[in-house]
């Protein structure tokens, strides 16, 4: 089993984080994230929920294609959800996973995705609803001041009863 650099988590008030960042990012936020694990493959994540101790929250953090989150090599759209099954378990350790991209939960498919992880799951999954630039981030990762950029699966299966029912 690898041992879990600790110096790849970071602890606020409320959470303990780990920051796993496609090998395919921006250099820029390459560059500004100094506590990250380099994912260039659903490999490289596997490796790391082998861990005995993990932390509360997992930010996945890449490009987006079409509003589906690219880790690496890997695209989490439609055709991941079976990985997401097998890998639950271990999943289920984190209170929520964040997939930090731009417009991660900005199409329907992408909302779709979000809220089908998160069913598959049973914890919290967010995405972005716009843009995601490298001013975003501070050398911990994801910045807490911006976290209003992202949304929830909770978040968008209300909106989505709100539009579909204006008046219940």
């Amino acid at each position: 089993m690898v041992a879990l650099d600790r110096r790849f988590q970071w602890r606020t008030d409320t959470e303990v984080r780990l920051n796993v960042v496609s090998s395919r990012s921006d250099a820029r936020i390459l560059d500004v994230i100094e506590r990250k694990q380099l994912a260039s493959s659903r490999v490289d994540l596997e490796r790391i929920l082998t861990e005995d101790e993990l932390p509360t929250t997992l930010d996945l953090t890449g490009h987006s294609v079409d509003g589906m989150l690219e880790l690496g090599d890997w695209v989490i759209d439609e055709s991941a959800l079976p990985w997401f099954r097998f890998h639950a378990t271990a999943l289920r350790r984190f209170e929520r996973v964040r997939l930090i991209g731009c417009h991660t939960a900005a199409s329907l498919d992408a909302r779709r995705m979000i809220s089908s992880i998160a069913d598959v799951l049973g914890v919290e999954v967010y995405g972005a609803m716009g843009f995601i630039f490298h001013y975003h981030y501070t050398a911990e990762g994801f910045d807490p001041a911006w976290e209003f950029l992202l949304t929830s699966a909770s978040e968008l299966r209300y909106r989505d009863d709100e539009q579909r029912n204006p008046m219940s």
